[in-house]
């Protein structure tokens, strides 16, 4: 399917702007998680509102560096690290909570919505997203050690609803994807029949 560049551009201004809402939206998480962590386990309280803190903090320093994005060629780059240490950071609380039994498993899902659901990703980047978490949460597991038999088959039953999710968004972001370029045809179409109009009211008169 072919796009030419103007569209490209748009597309590059939609993720800058939409990089904003991904980013205080996950900033507003991690301070949602903060009063969980003192409902659920106030032992670890301090430990994880360091973490969240740091997740702030670095959030802040991505929405400056969307700010001062002015070719808006680095949007894809910013919301991709934002998602992806917010990720890190719900692992880290899983890792330091037991592992798979967690319950904070599904901040990995929240995460995943939040940016699937505002960043205009491509299919292809949509995967890369989704794998990218799903491989990182592997890694965390791998770090714990041996695991029992309960543990394997919650492991497989994180992982089967993780992937599924994954080929979920990236369906929803084909569809997404098709619909702006769809629309945009439509708009040059229009504005190529009303300069086609125009051209021809003025041999007219």
């Amino acid at each position: 399917m072919y796009v030419d560049q103007q569209f490209q551009q748009e597309v590059q201004q939609l993720h800058h702007r939409r990089v904003y809402s991904i980013l205080l939206a996950g900033m507003g998480v991690m301070l949602l998680f903060t009063a969980l962590d003192y409902l659920l386990i106030r032992e670890h309280f301090f430990e994880f509102l360091r973490y969240r803190l740091g997740a702030v903090g670095f959030v802040l320093l991505l929405l400056a560096a969307n700010y001062f994005d002015r070719s808006h060629s680095r949007a894809w780059v910013i919301g991709f690290a934002g998602y992806l240490f917010a990720g890190c950071v719900v692992l880290l609380t899983i890792y330091r909570m037991g592992g798979i039994a967690s319950p904070y498993y599904v901040g990995l899902i929240v995460a995943m919505t939040i940016y699937t659901a505002l960043a205009p990703l491509t299919t292809g980047q949509t995967l890369i997203s989704g794998f990218a978490l799903v491989c990182i949460y592997l890694v965390f597991m791998a770090m714990i050690g041996s695991l029992s038999e309960y543990e394997v088959v919650s492991l497989f039953s994180n992982l089967f609803f993780m992937i599924c999710f994954v080929f979920i968004a990236a369906t929803q972001s084909w569809a997404d994807t098709s619909a702006r370029e769809r629309e945009y045809r439509l708009r040059r179409e229009e504005h190529l029949a009303a300069e086609r109009l125009n051209q021809q009211a003025e041999l007219l008169e």
